[in-house]
């Protein structure tokens, strides 16, 4: 019989698809991956599979403070019944308790050698000193539970290398959107929490289930295309391991499309501002960019999306030889959102709830905000919070707002995006996340979606 679970004086009751994780997890093998969308509740189903293991230390890992702000705050406030020591830290966390690991053992293993009769070891302080680093290392990356969140962000192939430092008993991996790198991330992620891969061979496992595409210059290099057939190699996935898959999760929940409420997508085509469109064109056939007599040169792929995100939703400056965003004037893209914040602020044309504008840019979304301030508007980016919590009204940037961000499908009716991205883009599972933010499992009312579509001409 499962223990209870307590959110200070409130006991918590699990979902049904939560009670059929709990099942699952006392299958003969030593973890369990939960691919549940957005809003199902995955910190109390892990909650509750910790508390079936009876886990006393528990290493929670994730790559954003903000998500782990939440799980530190959600390892204070619940009661499993019995002391747990939570151990919640970044993957750089990681990265550096392992580096250090390998570092002392392979001195260790160096100075052995040198050393060479055994009776000495004790006699030099070097030895001795490596030795009780090591162990030190060790006893601080032993857990009884290892939980991964947001795996398609934690599934570096440097990062599940450090994977194999942690000692635990159990492993519990957490995604709405596993995939990255078109699923080729799944063959890391069958060793990581079910401790065998089939087949064990990663050019084998390449073969049997993916489509491959051949270097044209050496038949023997090919590379991961995609999933031959996805749905099947799930199905035998979970027949060996213990992967639980959002179809099973939302068949079990009995889901309807976005909570049984209306979700509206509308396209608003906003035009870059008219200084900014010879500059674009210049920019893309010259890769290099120039304002006011000062010239920046394109970097890279990233930096010339960047750069060209900039000019499309911004008045821009050359300062200190970087584009930035001329914080003393708006664009036609930031004057549009700020109606429809000003439009909320007033409680007119319908609105029930707020708006949210999210933006790829900091500066973007800082300058918006010093704009439009006041009448309950609330700042979000990565370096800037400014009544975030609690504002009727908000101006974030997409990474954080993307993942493990929850209450603002109560918050907010209207999403403005300034930074949409296509299906089948390498970008588009965090841009569903982004959507159930306020939709999907956990929308509450109506919805409506904005999406900018930029006009160059």
């Amino acid at each position: 019989m499962r223990k209870l679970i307590y959110r200070g004086e409130e006991l918590l009751e699990l979902r049904p698809w939560q009670k059929s994780a709990l099942v699952r997890s006392r299958r003969e093998i030593d973890g369990i991956f939960l691919e549940a969308l957005g809003g199902r509740g995955k910190t109390i189903a892990t909650m509750a599979i910790i508390q079936e293991k009876k886990a006393e230390r528990v290493l929670i890992l994730n790559n954003k403070t903000a998500i782990l702000n939440g799980w530190e705050k959600d390892a204070q406030e619940l009661n499993l019944g019995y002391p747990v020591s939570f151990t919640v830290k970044t993957d750089k966390w990681l990265r550096a308790k392992t580096k250090a690991l390998r570092e002392a053992e392979k001195e260790l293993k160096t100075l052995r050698k040198k050393i060479g009769v055994q009776k000495l070891y004790r006699q030099n302080t070097r030895y001795v000193e490596l030795r009780e680093n090591v162990k030190q290392l060790k006893a601080e990356l032993d857990f009884d539970v290892l939980v991964i969140d947001e795996w398609q962000d934690m599934c570096s192939n440097q990062t599940c290398k450090d994977y194999l430092h942690i000692q635990r008993k159990y492993t519990i991996g957490l995604s709405a959107t596993p995939i990255r790198r078109k699923g080729e991330n799944f063959y890391p992620l069958e060793k990581t929490f079910f401790k065998t891969q089939e087949p064990s061979n990663r050019q084998e496992w390449l073969f049997k289930w993916g489509t491959l595409v051949y270097d044209s210059y050496s038949a023997t290099k090919a590379k991961w295309k995609d999933f031959a057939d996805y749905e099947s190699y799930i199905a035998q996935l979970d027949n060996r391991g213990n992967f639980m898959c959002c179809e099973e999760i939302e068949n079990v929940e009995q889901a309807v499309l976005n909570n049984g409420f209306p979700k509206e997508l509308y396209l608003k085509r906003v035009s870059i501002p008219e200084k900014n469109k010879e500059k674009l064109k210049s920019f893309r056939k010259f890769n290099v960019l120039g304002v006011n007599g000062d010239y920046v040169m394109g970097k890279g792929s990233m930096s010339n999306k960047h750069t060209e995100r900039l000019l499309m939703q911004a008045e821009v400056v050359i300062e200190d030889g970087k584009l930035t965003v001329d914080d003393t004037k708006i664009s036609p893209v930031m004057e549009m959102a700020g109606g429809m914040l000003e439009r909320s602020f007033n409680r007119k044309e319908g609105l029930t709830g707020g708006v949210v504008v999210v933006c790829e840019s900091k500066r973007v979304a800082k300058t918006m905000y010093e704009h439009f301030k006041g009448n309950s508007l609330g700042l979000w980016t990565g370096d800037k919070q400014i009544d975030h919590l609690n504002s009727a009204n908000l101006i974030a940037t997409a990474k954080v707002m993307g993942t493990g961000v929850d209450g603002l499908q109560y918050r907010f009716d209207t999403m403005i995006v300034f930074d949409p991205k296509q299906e089948g883009s390498g970008e588009y599972n965090d841009y569903r996340q982004l959507h159930w933010r306020i939709s999907g499992a956990r929308q509450q009312h109506k919805v409506n979606i904005v999406e900018v579509i930029y006009i160059e001409e």
